[in-house]
């Protein structure tokens, strides 16, 4: 029995999938950060279309999840551009035109919406990104303020501020020097606390 033919999907799965594995080496990211960006830039390269606003907007929350991985944002970018510069290489198997018979206003209908389609997803995967580190370091700012306001106030057990310390970098066993800087009439900021 003979073994069945791939069909032209499969043959594009393939694509995509060596495409998005070699980006995500290029970059050392996860490609599954990379979404549906794949499948999204190649129907803007053969139909030169722009992405919907709300498509574009689903990969700011593959920005989110890498700041939440730790995925650094230049790393992250490089794995949209990376697969971009790929996918672009597979542009004539991908419409099953060879090069060279394209005329010269398709290819580059199908550059320009190639670079659209890069450029809105990389802005919002960004934006996502830097949505999420923002409120990351809120929170941070936020749980730093409530620890100290906790210390120099003597609430919680020694034990739990002990625990509570250790994120911070700060170990409450050992000896320190405390200088706490007050404004008659105002709130201490935990910014105006040196620990040394």
């Amino acid at each position: 029995m003979a073994a069945p033919r791939s069909t032209s999907a499969d043959l594009d799965d393939e694509i995509l999938a060596a495409v998005a594995i070699g980006a995500s080496a290029d970059s050392r990211v996860p490609a599954s950060l990379l979404g549906d960006f794949l499948v999204d830039a190649t129907g803007a390269l053969i139909s030169g279309r722009r992405l919907t606003e709300r498509r574009v907007r689903r990969y700011e929350r593959h920005g989110e999840e890498a700041a939440a991985l730790g995925v650094g944002l230049s790393a992250l970018v490089d794995l949209y551009l990376s697969a971009a510069w790929r996918l672009w290489r597979e542009l004539p198997a991908l419409t099953a035109r060879p090069a060279g018979h394209a005329r010269p206003a398709q290819l580059l209908d199908a550059g320009v919406g190639m670079l659209r389609t890069s450029d809105d997803v990389v802005a919002a995967v960004a934006a996502g990104y830097q949505r999420a580190n923002a409120d990351q370091l809120t929170h941070s700012a936020a749980t730093r303020r409530e620890f100290i306001d906790d210390l120099l106030a003597h609430h919680g057990a020694a034990g739990e501020l002990a625990t509570r310390a250790e994120a911070f970098g700060l170990h409450l066993a050992a000896g320190h020097r405390v200088a706490v800087l007050r404004e008659p009439g105002k709130r201490l900021d935990d910014s105006k606390v040196i620990v040394g």
